[in-house]
């Protein structure tokens, strides 16, 4: 009898083993985990119809953080006072996750120019939104550095950074602080970015 109970132990261990490993390498399968990604990097999702779902072939140039979007109907009414301003092309806007993202044609406009067509609807532009691929951050204590010394620049009001996906996205009050000082300080912890 100890020796079937030692034999079916062994087996529930060998089994139980295969499994974990299994599991931890499909976690680990690629540098982008599903769970860092959705979770934490990419709070940006909408799964409205319309604007929330409007996917862009290339990165937009500008994001804003925006708050006080709670519906579609604030979503379409910020739409149609940037569909009114000149050299501005919308890639997005999202009640959900509070998002703006626009292209701009610099020689017809600028990005002050966006901001005060959101603040004219009613809405508020908290900031812009940032998305810094950073190299380097091998663990949760490099995304810790660089999370510590970024929300420690005055301007910033968030800042997410995943070391799996090897981004950062940060919201900043640009007459604060610049895209520049941003780069600057996480480069000065040892980790390389570049803008986008």
């Amino acid at each position: 009898m100890k020796l079937l109970y030692t034999i079916t132990s062994s087996i529930v261990l060998a089994v139980s083993a295969t499994t974990a490993s299994a599991d931890c390498k499909g976690c680990d399968k690629d540098a982008k985990s599903a769970t860092c990604e959705k979770g934490k990097c990419d709070k940006e999702g909408c799964t409205d119809a319309g604007q929330c779902d409007a996917t862009a072939e290339a990165a937009p140039a500008l994001k804003f953080a925006v708050t006080g979007m709670t519906c579609e109907m604030c979503a379409k009414k910020v739409t149609t006072a940037l569909a009114a301003t000149e050299g501005v092309t919308i890639k997005k806007v999202c009640h959900k996750s509070g998002t703006v993202a626009v292209d701009i044609d610099e020689a017809k406009t600028n990005k002050e120019a966006v901001t005060t067509a959101i603040n004219a609807t009613g809405f508020k532009v908290t900031g812009e939104k940032l998305s810094v691929p950073v190299s380097g951050m091998t663990c949760t204590t490099c995304s810790g550095k660089v999370t510590t010394a970024v929300e420690a620049l005055e301007g910033v009001s968030a800042c997410s950074v995943c070391h799996k996906s090897g981004h950062a996205d940060i919201t900043v009050d640009t007459s604060k602080t610049s895209k520049a000082k941003v780069l600057e300080t996480i480069q000065a912890l040892g980790f390389k970015t570049t803008a986008k």
